[in-house]
């Protein structure tokens, strides 16, 4: 019998594609966008890594706004990028 297909999800930070199961779902419905912790909340998803492996990289706001196809208010950001332990290309040191 064949194994039963299991679509993949791509992280918008890394681009590294995996299971649903290893990422965790931004979702953007007519109230704003927010963490979809059960990963089935209605409206247009983006994915980001589970673990905190790329989330060091920097989740940059117009990548994500791009995905979801929509535009983020400053309290939904901050509210995404908490949430995720990601740090935000702001809250880098520029240093050269």
């Amino acid at each position: 019998m064949r194994e039963r297909h299991r679509p993949l999800r791509t992280c918008v930070i890394c681009g590294r594609k995996g299971p649903k199961q290893g990422l965790v779902r931004i979702a953007a419905t007519e109230e704003g966008a927010a963490i979809d912790r059960g990963g089935k909340a209605p409206g247009r998803g983006a994915y980001v890594c589970k673990d905190s492996g790329c989330t060091g990289m920097g989740l940059q706001r117009k990548r994500l706004e791009y995905a979801l196809r929509t535009e983020l208010s400053d309290p939904q950001w901050n509210e995404i990028v908490s949430s995720i332990g990601a740090s935000s290309p702001l809250d880098q040191s520029d240093e050269r």
